[in-house]
């Protein structure tokens, strides 16, 4: 985690100990994730699905209102979830910066 209060460490906690449960809801995500590196939340689960998903009401996703969920890879394998979260509905997240992100994603392959 980077630049986050000790909070954070509990949230990464709480997710991790959760991940099992919140897997089947995710499962539409995670295959993009898996094809194209990253996705925006917003762009696969519409709003209504986010109100009801628990993954995205859980207690520890409080105040999140973007996200976007990329797989980091070595050498084919994913070793790694990485989540930009914001917190701001003024600046959401753009597809521009998610294709920013696969482009990145692409070059670290």
């Amino acid at each position: 985690m980077l630049n986050k209060s000790t909070d954070h460490v509990a949230i990464l906690g709480h997710y991790r100990r959760s991940f099992q449960r919140y897997r089947p809801e995710l499962a539409r995500g995670e295959a993009i994730a898996l094809r194209d590196g990253a996705y925006l939340d917003s762009d696969v689960y519409s709003a209504s699905e986010r109100d009801r998903l628990a993954f995205f009401q859980d207690p520890a996703a409080a105040g999140i209102t973007g996200r976007i969920m990329a797989y980091l890879r070595f050498r084919g394998r994913v070793i790694a979830t990485i989540h930009l979260c914001r917190h701001d509905r003024i600046r959401a997240f753009e597809r521009h910066h998610v294709e920013q992100i696969r482009r990145a994603l692409r070059r670290s392959r």
